[in-house]
């Protein structure tokens, strides 16, 4: 019998801890959805623009994410047919909003998605990657002006400078090797171009 009750209260501790980090994933998928549909909203009453969707939409596209996983567990392939239904809607608003402002602009629809799959993430215990691509899209979201401002200022020149040194840090850095390879022991591949990087 003490057994027994012993198992009973272990038993009924394991459902409390699950129903906590339940909730509290709940929680952390509405504020997702949340944040990132204020700032939607935000920008399109500054933008004086009707949006595709808002704080309270973002929130409960977030949560679709998080109950399609949810139910993908007892019934496979749900989470595919929801994202297909949840992206013909978003791809249906943006042919309807440029048909009838001639506004093409996608931010919004493709930010509806990807905040989704972060409601898909958030039941599969990735919270924290979740909540650190949130942050990333609130930053590009809130930087547009000034990505705007800064790409009319960029000249083909620059581009080809940061592709340059892209593939020197990240196409022949890693090929080289990291050891001596003359006779004396002085000319390490990869240090000298790392200074070569470096000074770039």
């Amino acid at each position: 019998n003490y057994l027994s009750f012993s198992a009973d209260i272990y038993h009924n501790g394991g459902d409390k801890k699950v129903e906590i980090q339940i909730i509290k994933q709940i929680a952390i998928t509405l504020l997702i959805g949340f944040m990132l549909g204020l700032q939607r909203e935000i920008y399109y009453q500054s933008a004086n623009r009707n949006g595709f969707a808002g704080a309270r939409t973002f929130a409960l596209i977030a949560i679709l994410g998080y109950l399609s996983a949810w139910v993908q567990e007892s019934a496979p392939f749900f989470i595919l047919v929801s994202i297909f239904i949840f992206g013909m809607l978003a791809v249906a608003s943006y042919f309807y909003k440029t048909f009838k402002s001639n506004f093409h602009g996608s931010t919004t629809e493709v930010s509806s998605i990807i905040t989704y799959i972060l409601g898909v993430m958030v039941q599969r215990s990735l919270d924290e990657y979740a909540v650190f691509i949130a942050v990333i899209m609130l930053f590009l979201l809130g930087v547009k002006g000034s990505l705007a401002k800064f790409g009319k200022r960029i000249t083909l020149i620059d581009i080809r400078s940061v592709t340059l040194f892209l593939a020197m840090t990240f196409v022949v850095l890693p090929l080289l090797p990291n050891r001596m390879i003359d006779p004396f022991g002085v000319f390490n591949p990869y240090k000298t171009w790392l200074m070569v990087v470096l000074i770039a």
